[in-house]
């Protein structure tokens, strides 16, 4: 059952509690892969397709001077590749690898644990409407990069 009575926050402040208890659990969780919530959100927003760095930045909401950092990790560790793009030598194209793809798919699990565990007290139909207004929430917030480490779980 859903509290019904006043609120003793505002929906900002509450959005941002909520997330950084995620943020907290969500690093808990990958603690164990050595990934960072900021590698999964850049892997997986490069799991479908490849991506320029700069449209990655756009889609993470990592600022690019900070997101060439987290590829860093990333490629160092064989989980994407960088390559320059061929119609404009200025741009670098950024793809997830197949060991990427394994890795991120191996840490799919974590992932839905930690969404269980936040949702405990929701059924189906509330996580999918949940999930429906969270997502036309961050299309319409004003779009701009933010520092990667407020995707980084606090420490």
């Amino acid at each position: 059952m859903l509290a019904t009575g006043p609120r003793r926050e505002p929906n900002p402040v509450l959005l941002a509690k909520i997330g950084r208890i995620a943020l907290r659990r969500l690093g808990e969780a990958l603690d164990p892969t050595g990934l960072k919530p900021r590698h999964i959100a850049a892997m997986t927003a490069l799991r479908e397709h490849p991506s320029s760095q700069s449209a990655l930045s756009e889609a993470t909401g990592v600022d690019a001077a900070k997101l060439v950092g987290v590829l860093n990790d990333l490629e160092s560790e064989g989980l994407v590749t960088r390559k320059r793009d061929k119609d404009d030598r200025r741009r670098h194209t950024v793809e997830l690898s197949e060991l990427g793809h394994a890795r991120l798919a191996g840490v799919d699990a974590a992932v839905r644990a930690v969404e269980n565990d936040l949702f405990a007290g929701l059924d189906a139909a509330q996580r999918a409407y949940l999930g429906a207004l969270l997502v036309h929430i961050a299309e319409n917030a004003a779009p701009g990069p933010c520092d990667a480490e407020e995707i980084a779980a606090p420490r």
